[in-house]
């Protein structure tokens, strides 16, 4: 890489997070040229990848390597050498989407990076790539608009774990993480399994109506 990428990567930085100290814009720079040269992505693609990491405010330049690791790992661990492109602008496409109106954690990024992998993970070119991110977007938006839905509700503790005004003020704020938080996921995941039985066409269809309707 030149010069004038190196600099642009620590532009890249400073312009969305701002300067902290040398080391966390030196981190971020140098990580930012790994990622490029590991994945064989342009510069350009690679600053237009990060910026929207930046832009969450959940990655500091230190922490660069993390989404790093974690693409590479999740690639290499799914069999998915060769699809770094399709990989990082499905996860850019998904992280735009579920920080849209609120503010996201480092945790909340890994978060998104693990529903992702696993995903990829079943080798099903459906739950894969865009069509994965679009799947998961998809949840992500139901789970965080069901505070209207009764259903929903529901299955996330109402009247249980949640009761009165004051339940339905914390359900609505455990709602709004949509799939950031695993523990939403899990819930309806659970659902999906007491309600499908030991059908797994049945327990898909339960999950997906719950989340998405």
């Amino acid at each position: 890489l030149s010069g004038q990428e190196m600099l642009g990567f620590e532009s890249n930085y400073v312009s969305n997070n701002g300067f902290t100290n040398m080391k966390d814009m030196n981190s971020a720079m140098m990580n930012q040229a790994i990622f490029s040269r590991v994945t064989g992505l342009g510069s350009n693609e690679v600053k237009d990848f990060f910026s929207s990491m930046f832009q969450t405010g959940a990655v500091k330049g230190t922490q660069v390597k993390d989404i790093q690791d974690g693409i590479i790992g999740a690639l290499k661990r799914n069999g998915m050498e060769g699809r770094e492109k399709e990989q990082v602008k499905s996860l850019q496409s998904l992280v735009q989407n579920v920080s849209q109106g609120r503010t996201l954690s480092h945790s909340d990024i890994n978060n998104i990076m693990g529903l992702q992998s696993l995903l990829e993970g079943t080798g099903k070119r459906s739950l894969q790539g865009q069509q994965g991110a679009d799947l998961l977007s998809g949840m992500n938006q139901g789970i965080r608009q069901g505070i209207q839905d009764p259903r929903v509700r529901l299955i996330m503790g109402q009247g249980t774990k949640y009761q009165g005004l004051a339940g339905r003020f914390a359900l609505r704020k455990q709602l709004d993480k949509g799939i950031s938080d695993v523990d939403n996921v899990k819930q309806f995941a659970a659902f999906a399994k007491n309600y499908g039985g030991n059908n797994k066409a049945a327990q898909n269809e339960a999950f997906a109506s719950a989340v998405q309707e």
